[in-house]
């Protein structure tokens, strides 16, 4: 008995140091894949006077910047490496990340309270090439994708009680319309490369806050998927081939896989991006970065931006750093570029670089 007792113990004893070892060894390494994040000002910006907006392009392979410029009542377009363009009417207009799609849209006589929207197709002359008016009434939402698709969606202008949804070739011609239930409400309109993917966010007719629904579109303008329990939607962002969206509600925040329709992960909590355009997935496609107002802000239109890592497999935080200065809230695209270890934002008038790497030497 005394030499089984003895080797009882000694096999507690060797599975009890075999738990510290392996304990140790867990802490080591989760202590070793700590992420550190550095935030630099790498340069500043210094925009026209006269210019309104900023805008950030990748006509090419390069990311470049150009503006929208007001010079007394008219518009211009300045793209990197041609001449500016003068725009033909006193509308809102919107180009395609990738340069080559401009357009007009709104109301010409009532620019604050349209009752119609109107969309016109400019070329790099300034010359309208296509027009899209007296179809869609003023509660119409549109969208351009980055190569210059145009997703267009709302009520029709006479007919009140019918609403669709259509896209257009970066031409200004119709690509396919389809129409949407009479008690919904087209909210938010987001359009992927090549017309591939259209997702329209709606809301009932009535009741703006209610029912939250994500209607997926196919290229042909077939409903592939309709994705509901995600409550107020308020932000989505089309990240990496376009494929993917990052969405941020009122009480929660994910990512949804627009090809298979399916939500890859849902965290729940508050959180608001600095731009419609906060969210970017990393060439690799393991991690999602996102700028958001630090919880507790105040509403004032400047913050310290909070820069954050997520796991875009999971959903899990990875790391976080708070920019030292304050910057304001913006419409504007603020990722000029994005590595799977790095990203440079703009932030105001300041260009700044965020270097992503591990602590201990342990791998990311």
């Amino acid at each position: 008995m005394t030499i089984k007792n003895d080797l009882w113990n000694r096999e507690i004893i060797l599975r009890s140091c075999l738990s510290i070892v392996l304990l140790i060894t867990g802490f080591v390494i989760a202590f070793a894949q700590q992420v550190r994040i550095e935030a630099k000002a790498t340069g500043q910006i210094s925009p026209p006077n006269i210019a309104i907006q900023r805008l950030i392009m990748k006509p090419a392979d390069k990311v470049a910047m150009g503006h929208i410029i007001r010079i007394k009542d008219t518009l211009f377009v300045s793209i990197p490496d041609k001449r500016p363009i003068k725009l033909p009417y006193r509308l809102q207009p919107v180009i395609s990340y990738d340069g080559s799609t401009i357009i007009q849209f709104g109301d010409r006589k009532l620019l604050d309270m349209p009752n119609h929207l109107d969309v016109y197709w400019i070329d790099t002359d300034g010359i309208e090439k296509a027009r899209l008016v007296n179809y869609y009434s003023g509660d119409a939402r549109l969208n351009i994708s980055s190569d210059g698709y145009t997703a267009i969606g709302g009520t029709l202008f006479d007919k009140s009680s019918e609403a669709s949804i259509s896209v257009y070739s970066p031409e200004g011609k119709k690509i396919w319309e389809t129409g949407i239930a009479k008690d919904r409400r087209v909210t938010q309109l987001f359009a992927a490369k090549d017309g591939n993917i259209v997702c329209a966010l709606t809301t009932d007719k009535h009741k703006k806050l209610d029912k939250y629904q994500l209607n997926i579109y196919d290229k042909s303008g077939k409903l592939q998927f309709t994705i509901q329990d995600l409550g107020i939607i308020q932000r989505i962002v089309l990240l990496g081939d376009e494929t993917k969206l990052f969405f941020q509600g009122q009480r929660n925040y994910g990512m949804i896989d627009a090809v298979s329709g399916s939500v890859l992960w849902k965290n729940s909590g508050t959180i608001t991006l600095v731009s419609p355009y906060g969210a970017s997935l990393s060439p690799n496609g393991k991690n999602l970065y996102i700028l958001v107002v630090p919880s507790g802000e105040k509403r004032t239109g400047s913050y310290k931006w909070k820069f954050m890592i997520i796991d875009a497999s999971t959903g899990k935080e990875i790391g976080s750093q708070t920019l030292p200065h304050i910057y304001p809230a913006t419409w504007e695209r603020i990722f000029e570029s994005v590595t799977d270890d790095s990203a440079t934002v703009l932030a105001g008038e300041s260009r700044i670089t965020i270097s992503v790497g591990s602590e201990k030497g342990g791998r990311q």
